[in-house]
């Protein structure tokens, strides 16, 4: 069993303020995370989002032949996912042969109720 251990990067959302809160003009929009594909990438690993370390939705994606450590993948959370508060937002990555799940760091993100 393959159990090695991935160097994952922290995400990034550029629609955040300097301060990590989601300007209430987005709260409706697709949330768009970002992050640099970790090094040695397999074709088949798989990777989605994670809300508050527990939270695991939406649609998996796949490492494909054409991603490079390094690259920036993208994840979409929906509007309809994200309440007023803080959370934290990271994502996770499955090796598709042992099932080995491992959980990136995480940003905190903050959306405050709308006015």
């Amino acid at each position: 069993m393959n159990c090695h251990i991935l160097k994952l990067h922290a995400p990034v959302i550029p629609a955040l303020d300097n301060n990590g809160v989601l300007p209430p003009e987005l709260h409706n929009s697709l949330l768009i995370v970002e992050f640099k594909c970790w090094d040695n990438p397999l074709v088949g690993y798989t990777y989605r989002w994670t809300l508050d370390d527990w939270h695991y939705e939406g649609p998996e994606k796949s490492i494909t032949e054409q991603d490079r450590a390094g690259d920036t993948l993208t994840l979409e959370i929906p509007a309809s996912s994200l309440t007023p508060g803080i959370h934290s937002i990271g994502y996770l990555v499955r090796n598709p042969t042992s099932e080995v799940i491992q959980d990136s760091p995480a940003v905190q993100i903050i959306i405050n109720p709308a006015p």
